[in-house]
Protein backbone atom coordinates (compact mmCIF):
# COMPACT_ATOMS: atom_id res chain seq x y z
CA UNK A 1 0.00 0.00 0.00
CA UNK A 2 1.48 3.35 -0.98
CA UNK A 3 1.88 6.38 1.26
CA UNK A 4 -1.06 8.33 -0.21
CA UNK A 5 -3.46 5.42 0.23
CA UNK A 6 -2.38 5.01 3.84
CA UNK A 7 -3.08 8.72 4.37
CA UNK A 8 -6.67 8.20 3.20
CA UNK A 9 -6.68 10.03 -0.14
CA UNK A 10 -5.68 9.58 -3.75
CA UNK A 11 -4.08 12.72 -5.27
CA UNK A 12 -4.49 11.25 -8.76
CA UNK A 13 -8.27 11.11 -8.32
CA UNK A 14 -8.46 14.85 -7.55
CA UNK A 15 -8.45 17.00 -10.66
CA UNK A 16 -6.79 20.10 -9.26
CA UNK A 17 -3.58 20.98 -7.51
CA UNK A 18 -3.17 20.15 -3.81
CA UNK A 19 -0.89 22.43 -1.80
CA UNK A 20 0.94 22.24 1.50
CA UNK A 21 1.32 25.26 3.78
CA UNK A 22 3.32 24.37 6.86
CA UNK A 23 5.25 25.83 9.73
CA UNK A 24 7.00 24.40 12.77
CA UNK A 25 9.24 25.45 15.58
CA UNK A 26 12.88 24.45 15.84
CA UNK A 27 13.33 20.71 15.91
CA UNK A 28 15.62 19.60 18.74
CA UNK A 29 15.31 15.86 18.04
CA UNK A 30 18.44 15.81 15.89
CA UNK A 31 20.51 17.74 18.44
CA UNK A 32 19.30 15.73 21.44
CA UNK A 33 19.12 12.22 19.94
CA UNK A 34 21.02 11.84 16.67
CA UNK A 35 23.97 14.21 16.56
CA UNK A 36 25.97 12.20 19.08
CA UNK A 37 24.96 8.84 17.51
CA UNK A 38 27.81 8.24 15.09
CA UNK A 39 26.35 4.81 14.19
CA UNK A 40 23.18 6.45 12.86
CA UNK A 41 24.89 9.25 10.96
CA UNK A 42 27.43 6.82 9.45
CA UNK A 43 24.66 4.50 8.29
CA UNK A 44 22.35 7.15 6.84
CA UNK A 45 24.89 9.84 6.01
CA UNK A 46 25.41 13.04 7.97
CA UNK A 47 23.81 15.34 5.37
CA UNK A 48 20.75 13.10 4.93
CA UNK A 49 20.30 12.83 8.68
CA UNK A 50 20.53 16.58 9.15
CA UNK A 51 18.21 17.45 6.25
CA UNK A 52 15.58 14.91 7.29
CA UNK A 53 15.34 16.64 10.66
CA UNK A 54 15.16 20.26 9.49
CA UNK A 55 11.81 22.02 9.73
CA UNK A 56 12.64 24.27 6.74
CA UNK A 57 11.98 21.38 4.35
CA UNK A 58 8.72 20.18 5.87
CA UNK A 59 6.27 21.46 3.23
CA UNK A 60 8.37 20.39 0.26
CA UNK A 61 9.12 16.95 1.75
CA UNK A 62 5.41 16.32 2.39
CA UNK A 63 4.48 17.50 -1.11
CA UNK A 64 7.16 15.30 -2.65
CA UNK A 65 6.27 12.20 -0.60
CA UNK A 66 2.58 12.51 -1.47
CA UNK A 67 3.26 13.51 -5.10
CA UNK A 68 1.29 16.75 -4.72
CA UNK A 69 1.34 19.26 -7.58
CA UNK A 70 0.22 22.43 -5.82
CA UNK A 71 2.26 25.02 -3.93
CA UNK A 72 4.54 23.87 -1.11
CA UNK A 73 5.25 26.79 1.19
CA UNK A 74 7.08 26.75 4.49
CA UNK A 75 6.13 29.58 6.86
CA UNK A 76 8.35 30.88 9.67
CA UNK A 77 7.01 33.95 11.48
CA UNK A 78 7.84 33.23 15.13
CA UNK A 79 4.69 33.18 17.28
CA UNK A 80 2.26 33.70 14.40
CA UNK A 81 3.48 30.82 12.20
CA UNK A 82 0.31 28.72 12.34
CA UNK A 83 -1.97 31.71 11.80
CA UNK A 84 0.08 32.98 8.85
CA UNK A 85 0.21 29.48 7.32
CA UNK A 86 -3.58 29.14 7.50
CA UNK A 87 -4.18 32.69 6.18
CA UNK A 88 -1.75 32.09 3.31
CA UNK A 89 -3.45 28.80 2.44
CA UNK A 90 -6.88 30.46 2.44
CA UNK A 91 -5.60 33.30 0.22
CA UNK A 92 -4.22 30.68 -2.15
CA UNK A 93 -7.66 29.15 -2.75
Amino acid sequence: MDLAARAGYDPKAFGGPIGVFAGATTNSYYLNNLQSRRDVTDQLGLLSTQMANQNQYMATRVAYKFDLKGPALNVQTACSTSLVAVCTAVQSL
